[in-house]
């Protein structure tokens, strides 16, 4: 299992802020820079040491391969997450779909944005 540190350098070198957590070929949480910043660092753990399980979020919300982006869309607004891990049926990692991807790559921008006050309305 890889450590808090480890994932961070990770996040730093890709320029992202969520991590998914795989084992036995399965995903089994996420790890994000918030959670590093505020809960495990703030909580002064020695991050070089400690496991990510200790301080992921487990059980993601996911969306599956063959979803539509509309699908996974309502997924994230249903609960106000700007990310959700695609998997494959086996709960196998695809990859990780954002709310910006949704923006940028794709032609939803109408969706997204919707989307979008939601998340941020709840804030």
């Amino acid at each position: 299992m890889r450590r808090i540190y480890a994932s961070a350098e990770k996040m730093k070198r890709g320029s992202v802020g969520v991590l998914p957590v795989v084992e036995s070929k399965k995903v089994v949480g996420v790890i994000t820079d918030r959670d590093i910043t505020l809960r495990a660092v703030a909580s002064g753990v020695d991050v070089t040491k400690t496991k990510v399980r200790e301080f992921m979020t487990p059980e993601p919300y996911v969306a599956y391969e063959d979803q539509t982006i509309n699908e996974a869309c309502d997924l994230m607004e249903k609960n106000k997450i700007r990310r959700v891990i695609v998997v494959n049926r086996e709960g196998g990692l695809v990859g990780v779909l954002s709310l910006n991807d949704v923006t940028i790559k794709g032609k939803e921008t109408r969706r997204s944005a919707q989307v979008l006050r939601k998340i941020a309305a709840a804030s």
